[in-house]
This record gives C-alpha cells, sequence and structure tokens, in this order.
C-alpha cells in the first residue's frame, strides 16, 4: 500500500501548485499550503480506494513534517516517534508486510465461513491488533483462535484486548516458525510477496479438510477454490484455497 500513498502525495502536491501559482494563497504560508496539500491527498487517497487509515496519513503527513520543522523539538522527540514506527511497523521493514486491519465486512464474512465449514480451530497468522480473534471468538464460543504476530506494539494491543477470552491464545513470534497443523482455517492479511511462501507453509503443514483464507491477495499461479466478493466500499475479495483435495465444505454456495 506504500505505491497509494506515494501517488496520494505527489498528486495532493501538484493539485496545489495550482492556487499558489494563481496567487490564492501567499508562498510563503508553508503551513496553510501543507494543510491544503494534505486535504488533496487524502482526497486522492478516498479516490484510489486505500484503507481509512491511509487518508488520515496522507493528510497529516505534510502538515505533521512542517510542524515538526519549526517546533525545534529536542532530537530524542524525534527518536521516540521513530522508535514507536518501528514497534507498529515492525513487519513492513523485516517481510514487507504492513499493518492491514479487517473491516467490519469481512468480520461478519469470516464468521459465516467458519459457520458453514464446522470450522473448530482458527488462526490469524499476522493478526495485528488482534481484531479478527477478538471480534470472531465472543461470536464463536465454541472454536479455538489462534493469533500470531511479530510486531510488538500491535501484539501487545491483540493481547490485552484477549487477555480475559477464554478461547483465544495470543502468540508472539513469526508465523513462519508457528505450526498450522492443527488448524482448519488460516486466515492471512499479508500483502503479495509472501503469498506463495504462505501456500507452502499451508500445504506442507495443514491436514485434508483445512483452509486458507487470504485477504485480497492470490497465491501466484495457484487458481482459488472459490471467491468470497464483498460489497462494502474496496470491494474485498477473500480468497479460498483448500489445502487438500478433499476440502469441500466451504466451496458451496
Amino acid at each position: 500500500m506504500i505505491r497509494p500513498f506515494i501517488i496520494a502525495q505527489v498528486l495532493g502536491f501538484l493539485l496545489c501548485l495550482l492556487p499558489v501559482a494563481t496567487h490564492y494563497i501567499s508562498v510563503h504560508a508553508l503551513l496553510s499550503f501543507a494543510l491544503l496539500q494534505g486535504a488533496a491527498a487524502a482526497a486522492v487517497s478516498v479516490a484510489l480506494g486505500a484503507p481509512r487509515w491511509w487518508h488520515v496519513i496522507n493528510l497529516c503527513f505534510l502538515p505533521a513534517v512542517v510542524v515538526a520543522l519549526s517546533w525545534r523539538a529536542p532530537p530524542a522527540y524525534y527518536l521516540l516517534g521513530l522508535g514507536l514506527l518501528t514497534l507498529v511497523f515492525w513487519n513492513t521493514l523485516r517481510e514487507r508486510v504492513p499493518l492491514y486491519l479487517t473491516n467490519r465486512s469481512t468480520l461478519n464474512a469470516l464468521s459465516e465461513l467458519i459457520r458453514s465449514s464446522g470450522c473448530q480451530r482458527f488462526m490469524d497468522a499476522g493478526s495485528g491488533t488482534g481484531t479478527v480473534v477478538a471480534y470472531l471468538a465472543r461470536r464463536h464460543p465454541e472454536v479455538h483462535f489462534c493469533a500470531v504476530e511479530n510486531a510488538p506494539l500491535p501484539w501487545l494491543l491483540g493481547r490485552l484486548r484477549t487477555l480475559f477470552v477464554p478461547n483465544v491464545e495470543t502468540f508472539y513470534g513469526s508465523l513462519w516458525s508457528t505450526s498450522f497443523s492443527r488448524q482448519d482455517l488460516v486466515y492471512a492479511f499479508l500483502s503479495p510477496d509472501p503469498m506463495s511462501r504462505l501456500w507452502r507453509k499451508c500445504q506442507a503443514d495443514m491436514a485434508p479438510g483445512s483452509w486458507l483464507v487470504s485477504n485480497s491477495f492470490q497465491i501466484m499461479g495457484v487458481e482459488p477454490t472459490r471467491v468470497v466478493q464483498l460489497e462494502d466500499r474496496r470491494r474485498t475479495s477473500l480468497y479460498l484455497y483448500a489445502c487438500a483435495p478433499d476440502s469441500r465444505a466451504l466451496t458451496k454456495g
């Protein structure tokens, strides 16, 4: 999702050059320009269909830079900010997997897949802040949920959200070193880069009758068994892959 961010920022900047060129705002009013650019970038982000939280980032990015430069804050503040960003976007740096948040329409679709398949064990591989397991565990108390995350701050938030939910286990660590062998359904909202590797792991670990459900990203060269097209604003697609030939429960409907 970094490409839409760059596109939004560049187009927002170019759009803001128009009023500057025609003297509707002062060239020296740097903060005003930054706010205008942020609004334009956010509008472009909406038009590109980026996730909602990218709109906020596009809106605030340049104004935040201008404020930070004019504030003359102690260097330790910038180091603290860098540290917090690293704790949140750890996977972006190491594995090119940004933090994606699953929306309510997708959560409801996953709940229906659990119900229709008779799933008893569900894993969120790359669980972020625990949104998926926290939502689903309360609606399916008979199902065991497992959340795996290796970005420190999102993992901590997810752990706190599910601390008193008895049918959820949260693990801090890499999904690559976690066994999928006991899972009926593994859900992933990662990025295009690790999908082939994830599929090989699912094939190696998971038993006949189990499923991989990928939010938005297909496995290159592998035909999904079923595609669930949601009617949300971003037109989310869920790609369902049978991990063994006899996985038929989710192919209906």
